[in-house]
C-alpha cells in the first residue's frame, strides 16, 4: 500500500512535487530538511563520500519509500546526498502540514508509524550485516535476508556490503567454488 493513497483531496493539496533528472542531487549532505519526502517514481539513492572520494551507499529508495522523516522532527541534518539514479518524482509535505494530517487522519498516522517501525527493523538488520567480519559472512547474511536470491550487480552489492568491488568478486568466486553459491540467469543463489 502506498501511504499517499490514504490522503483525502484536501490533504493532497499539502503535497509539493519535485521532478529530478538522473544524476541530479536533490538534497545535499548537511541540509536540514523540514519536510517528509515520498518517492513517487524512479529510484533515488542516499550516498556519502569518503575523504578519498569513494562513494558510500547509505540507502536506495524506490516508489513508495519515504525519507528524511526522522530528520524532519529531530532538527538533525542530512548525512548524505540524495541523488536520482534515474529520472524520479518525489513529493514532499512540510512538518506542520504532516502534523495536521496526523491529527485528522488516523489511518495515515497508523501507516506512517508502521513504516517507521519497518525502518527501525531494517536499520537493526543493517547493523547486524555490518557486524559480520568478512565479506563472505556479509554476503551470506544478505542472501539469507533476501530469500536466498539476489540479482547479480557487483557494483551495487559492494556499496550495500561496504566492501571493494574486486574483493566482493573474489568472495563470490570463492563461495561458488565451495558450493555455497551458484549463479544462474544474472542472479546469485545461496544453496547451503
Amino acid at each position: 500500500m502506498n501511504i499517499l493513497d490514504l490522503l483525502n483531496d484536501q490533504e493532497r493539496k499539502f503535497l509539493a512535487y519535485h521532478h529530478i533528472r538522473k544524476g541530479d542531487v536533490f538534497l545535499k549532505e548537511g541540509d536540514n530538511p523540514h519536510h517528509v519526502y515520498f518517492v513517487i517514481s524512479g529510484i533515488v539513492k542516499i550516498s556519502s563520500f569518503s575523504s578519498h572520494g569513494d562513494e558510500e551507499l547509505i540507502n536506495i529508495l524506490q516508489q513508495g519509500d519515504i525519507f528524511a522523516n526522522a530528520l524532519t522532527f529531530s532538527g538533525t541534518h542530512l548525512y548524505g546526498d540524495v541523488i536520482a539514479m534515474d529520472n524520479a518524482v518525489v513529493a514532499s509535505i512540510d512538518e506542520s502540514s504532516i502534523i495536521e494530517i496526523f491529527s485528522t487522519n488516523p489511518a495515515f498516522l497508523k501507516e506512517y508509524l508502521n513504516i517507521l517501525s519497518e525502518k527501525t527493523i531494517s536499520l537493526q538488520m543493517r547493523v547486524k550485516l555490518l557486524s559480520k567480519r568478512t565479506i563472505e559472512e556479509r554476503l551470506i547474511f544478505y542472501l539469507e535476508t533476501h530469500n536466498r536470491k539476489i540479482k547479480k550487480n557487483i557494483s551495487t552489492l559492494s556499496m550495500i556490503l561496504l566492501c571493494p568491488r574486486p574483493s566482493l568478486s573474489r568472495s563470490v568466486s570463492k563461495l561458488k567454488r565451495e558450493g555455497i553459491l551458484i549463479e544462474k540467469n544474472h542472479y546469485i543463489y545461496l544453496i547451503k
